[in-house]
Formats: structure tokens, sequence, C-alpha cells
């Protein structure tokens, strides 16, 4: 007949065997950390600049079309030459959005997604350069006449004269 083990060897079997399981659950545990860092690496150098990139572009864009809207319902020239600059300055923001956005990798179909909306930019940029020259020529136009009228004659003598005076 067969004699007992004794419990040394049991509980060393039962050491050995979780000891094992241990080793095994660390391993599988570090392959799964190992893919959720490489996944935490895409999002903090691909999505997290690519969002903030893409949001910039899209609150500088909205900003100008804003601005441009404004610029053709000002009658002051006051009010024409600062958002005029207003409009220079957000050209500007919206180029270094476009460039901060080109240094991030992206794959072939954003890349042509964004040639896409590059070229639409480009050709509407193009109308509003036209359309602010010739706001600035029918301004002119408008002005013109108006101070030719007696009444502008008028009021532009009387400012004369309560200058002269103060």
């Amino acid at each position: 007949m067969r004699q007992p083990r004794s419990i040394r060897f049991h509980l060393t079997l039962v050491f050995l065997f979780f000891f094992l399981l241990v080793v095994i659950l660390g391993l599988f545990s570090i392959s799964r950390l190992s893919n959720f860092n490489s996944l935490s690496e895409d999002i903090a150098e691909l999505w997290l600049p690519n969002t903030r990139v893409l949001g910039d572009l899209n609150n500088f864009t909205s900003d100008f079309r804003a601005i441009e809207g404004s610029n053709l319902l000002s009658s002051e020239p006051s009010q024409i030459t600062a958002t005029e600059k207003e409009m220079e300055q957000l050209d500007r923001s919206i180029a270094q959005a476009e460039r901060s956005y080109e240094q991030i990798r992206h794959d072939a179909a954003e890349n042509e997604l964004y040639a896409q909306f590059k070229e639409r930019w480009n050709d509407y940029r193009k109308t509003v350069n036209q359309m602010l020259a010739l706001s600035r020529t029918a301004m002119r136009k408008r002005r013109a006449p108006v101070l030719r009228l007696p009444i502008g004659r008028r009021f532009g003598s009387s400012v004369w004269r309560w200058r002269s005076q103060a």
C-alpha cells in the first residue's frame, strides 16, 4: 500500500501552485499594461494634439467669418479698419493652426480631408479678399456723394466752426 504524503509536501505543492499562478497573472498584467501604455501614447501624441489643433482651427475660422460679417455691416471707417485688423490677426492664427496640424502625423484619409479643407478655405479667402476690395471701393463711392451734398457741407462747416471756437 501507498504511504500518504506528508503535509510538508502538500503545502509545498500548494505554495508552488500559487506562486506559478501569481507569476502567470503578473506576466498577463504586464502585457495588458504594455497594450494600455501604447494606447495612451497614441492618445497623448495624436488624439489630444489633433483635437486641440482642430478645435483652434474651427474656432478661428468661425471667428473669421463672424468678423467678416461685422466688416460688411460696418459703416464707420474706424470699425472697418478694426475689423480688417482682426481679420488679419485671425488669418495669422489660422495659418499657425494649419502649420500645427500639418506637423502631426495622420493617415491618408485624414490627409485627403485636410487637403480638401485647405483648398476650400483658400478659395473662400480669395472670395473674401475680392469682397473686401469691392466693399472698399463701394464705401468710397457711397461716401463721396454724401460729402458733396449741401447738408454734408453744412455739417462739415459747422463742425469746423465749432472746433475753431473751442
